[in-house]
Parts: C-alpha cells; structure tokens; sequence
C-alpha cells in the first residue's frame, strides 16, 4: 500500500512538473552581450516611483556569468544597484 501511495505521489509531481514548465524556456547569455533591465517596483521603488515612468533600462553589457540564472552587469554608478541581477530581471 505504501509503495502504491509512492507511487501516485511521484506521478503527481512529474505531471506538475510537467504542466509548469510547459511555457518555461531557458535563457542563457554570454559575457559582453547585451540586455535591458526590467525595473519591477517591488524590487527598486526608487528608480519606478510613477507608473507612468519606463519599465525598462539598458542596454547594459553583461561582465560575467554568475551562474545559468544570474549574472553581473556593467551598471553606471549613480544607479546605486547591486551589480548582479537574475535571469527574470
């Protein structure tokens, strides 16, 4: 019964796994290519005060590749941000 119940369970999680990452593709870059920055306002309120102002910034070039899902960009100083971001950035 146990290994019955395992089983279903197991099932379950791969038809999830499955059906989220339907949609989901993987998008790596190399270093010196180039990118926008998506400003999301919960995670830099100063620089989106109004909803009215750009969503976007860029292009930045990227500096090195932290890791598939996060990388470090060529920021200008007066931005105040950290310099590495994540892929959904």
């Amino acid at each position: 019964m146990h290994e019955e119940i395992r089983q279903q369970i197991q099932h379950q999680t791969e038809r999830y796994i499955k059906y989220i990452n339907k949609r989901k593709r993987e998008v790596i870059f190399n270093e010196r290519d180039l990118v926008w920055l998506h400003l999301r306002k919960e995670r830099f309120p100063k620089q989106r005060k109004f909803k009215l102002n750009p969503h976007g910034d860029g292009p930045f070039q990227i500096l090195r590749k932290v890791n598939n899902n996060s990388y470090q960009l060529d920021l200008p100083e007066e931005c105040g941000l950290n310099t590495t971001f994540n892929v959904t950035d």
